[in-house]
């Protein structure tokens, strides 16, 4: 893992102070603030596997972010149930678990997206199943739902349709039914491939899908109240949700002739009370002061090419990557009315790009474009409780190149504001088993993005050879490697040819302690000395609380310098107990700088675990270093909040103490 920059000018500071005994029973590694983790999914089991898992997706469980569900093109293996991709640990490792009640030999599922419910772990799943074969086959929309997705239950159908769908989208929350009880909203958009002509964006909804008997799933069109002339055709639709009831839809409705490209204005509706009224009367609450419609125009007029008809006009191909109108959308989660929306036009290859805008009024106004980028495809954005928007995307450079990019930005992708990551960059596989003209392309249609807190999660797929592949902040292969020849092997050791994997990663967004170092006169510097205790409060929202280890060490305990014989520096290890996941913490230089160190999230807090650098190590006061305490949006502004710490030394990194835990490699 490696650091982000900084990025955002801090919250104001105040400072507290620090430490007591604690035990630790359970701890599992998490991403420190700062820091990426990318991952290929593929199993260990599965290591000899070189199918195309192409199109993937994710889903944290905001209850729980240890839980993980991931989808891609990935068939059981054996057995007539497809997989979905499972990690209890954070993303760290993944298994494959057959439950969903159908399979195909080649891919597992069409098409398949996941989300949970935000409070009621259940999992919720749009998929395709195909029937039929060649020219005559057909992918029908099946939404189900699972009360524990790790387990080998089989997942229950909630819509068991032979309706023939296209990119089924599905986004899910939970939302107090008035009562005092909690009910799942699950909205599901889909490009309907039933009607003559082309696709029609349309939405199914459910406005109470968790309980023992789901409310039915009801159906809308969204170009009903926006027909287009190329038989309403649309594509993809694509939502956002915010807590307060607030429900974005996007979506193109196409105003030119059916050609190789449509003309298309890029529409995005809102409802601002779930969508729960008659269903034919939703999404009525924004509409275009150009011809009073439903819906406002983002961007009109725009070149959309073709992805339902492969002939006679088959769809343009970026370095054989099949290009299409990508749409994606996201709702800030402290802020309904910023939104942003990402989606790719062009007539061709050749001058196809993505654009990225945002509104601040809930969609009424958008702004010019964020950013543009030539080459590119699958765009995705998301918005972490902070307010920052992350961005990713995989373009073509240098010929035969795809790199998958993830952008960040508290200010609205103004250069300064922005860090631009790149995950991934090689070619694809030229192993026969895949060529390059097979279905949409290697990538497939889309990737996914979303955020939990303040952490971006994220999946892309790619070329998985590490001979050719370039990951410039580190990967971890789960599936075989040989690293004498770089190369990867299967479990019965022989060399295995290249293919596309689903790559997962984590970007947890840094604390920004700028300002604190900069103008330390806008900072609280007299820490609460209270022994044995860190005592954390804010006055105003999203403060940071800086906490000088060497004050601590002079004042409250006596910092542990090196033994006889002993690893000097040390490891330390800081216990943290009573967090209650509304702070974050991080340990920064006397300069400022994070010091990369190693998180492990306990039942009753955080471990946090670092060695100093020799150049900044003081016997028995460590060093210049600082703890940096974020309060996110579950803290009370005024609260006192007690954590109990104590500092260990060791001459060897951190273990979780639970044995049944997995341990993380290093």
């Amino acid at each position: 893992m490696k650091l982000l920059s900084l990025r955002r000018a801090a919250a104001i500071c105040a400072c507290t102070a620090v430490l007591a005994p604690t035990s630790v029973t359970y701890s599992q590694e998490i991403v420190p603030p700062g820091e990426v983790m990318v991952v290929d999914m593929v199993p260990p089991d599965r290591g000899a596997e070189t199918v195309r898992d192409s199109e993937p997706n994710v889903a944290v469980n905001p209850a729980n972010p240890m839980q993980i569900a991931g989808s891609a093109f990935t068939p059981a293996s054996p057995g007539s149930k497809a997989p979905i991709y499972v990690s209890t640990d954070g993303g760290l490792h993944w298994r494959l678990n057959p439950i969903l009640p159908f399979n195909n030999t080649q891919t597992g599922t069409g098409d398949i997206t996941l989300r949970f419910g935000s409070s009621s772990n259940v999992l919720y799943v749009a998929a395709l199943k195909k029937t039929g074969s060649g020219s005559s086959a057909s992918y029908e929309l099946k939404i189900l739902r699972s009360l524990d997705f790790t387990s080998r239950s089989l997942m229950e159908y909630l819509v068991d349709s032979d309706e023939a769908v296209d990119q089924p989208w599905v986004q899910a929350m939970s939302a107090s039914d008035g009562a005092g009880a909690s009910q799942d909203r699950v909205y599901v958009g889909y490009s309907d491939l039933n009607g003559a002509g082309m696709s029609t964006p349309t939405i199914q909804r459910s406005l109470d899908a968790a309980s023992s008997s789901p409310q039915p799933f009801e159906m809308r069109r969204l170009s009903l109240d926006r027909p287009g002339t190329c038989t309403n055709a649309g594509g993809p639709a694509r939502l956002a949700l915010h807590r307060d009831g607030t429900v974005y839809a996007a979506f193109f409705q196409f105003t030119g002739a059916c050609d190789t490209h449509g003309t298309a204005n890029l529409v995005v509706a809102r409802d601002d009370h779930w969508a729960e009224g008659a269903f034919g009367d939703v999404f009525q609450d924004l509409t275009d002061p150009t011809d009073s419609r439903n819906g406002r125009i983002v961007a009109q007029g725009i070149p959309i090419p073709w992805i339902v008809v492969e002939t006679p006009n088959p769809p343009p191909r970026l370095g054989g990557q099949r290009v299409t109108g990508h749409i994606s959308i996201a709702v800030d989660p402290s802020d309904s009315h910023r939104v942003f929306v990402a989606w790719g036009q062009g007539t061709s290859a050749s001058d196809y790009a993505l654009h990225l805008r945002s509104s601040s009024n809930g969609g009424k106004d958008w702004s010019d474009d964020l950013i543009t980028v030539a080459d590119a495809v699958n765009p995705s954005v998301a918005i972490d409780d902070r307010g920052t928007v992350g961005f990713l995307y995989q373009a073509l450079v240098d010929g035969d190149q795809w790199e998958t990019h993830f952008l960040s930005s508290a200010g609205d992708f103004a250069t300064s504001s922005t860090t631009d990551l790149t995950l991934h960059r090689g070619p694809f596989p030229s192993s026969d088993n895949h060529p390059i003209d097979q279905g949409g392309g290697q990538l497939g249609d889309y990737n996914y993005l979303m955020a939990v807190g303040a952490n971006f999660y994220g999946v892309f797929s790619g070329n998985n050879d590490p001979a050719t592949v370039d990951y410039p902040l580190g990967i971890t292969y789960r599936r075989g490697t040989d690293p004498a020849t770089g190369r990867l092997r299967a479990p019965d050791g022989s060399l295995v040819k290249a293919s596309i994997d689903p790559f997962f990663f984590v970007a947890a967004d840094p604390i920004a302690i700028d300002m604190c170092v900069s103008h330390p006169q806008q900072c609280n510097s007299n820490p609460v000395l209270a022994k044995n205790l860190i005592k954390l409060s804010c006055q105003i929202p999203g403060c940071i609380v800086l906490d000088s280890v060497a004050n601590n060490c002079q004042v409250k305990f006596t910092c542990p310098g090196c033994t006889k014989q002993g690893l000097c520096p040390p490891y330390y290890h800081f216990y943290l107990d009573g967090m209650k996941d509304v702070w974050r913490v991080g340990i920064f230089d006397g300069d400022g700088k994070p010091v990369p160190h190693r998180q492990f999230k306990t039942r009753t807090g955080v471990v946090l675990s670092f060695r100093p650098l020799e150049k900044d190590f003081v016997p028995g006061i460590i060093g210049a270093y600082r703890l940096a305490f974020e309060m996110g949006p579950k803290g009370t502004v005024g609260s006192v909040y007690p954590v109990k710490a104590r500092l260990v030394r060791s001459s060897r990194p951190y273990k979780p103490e639970d044995p049944q835990v997995i341990k993380p490699p290093g």
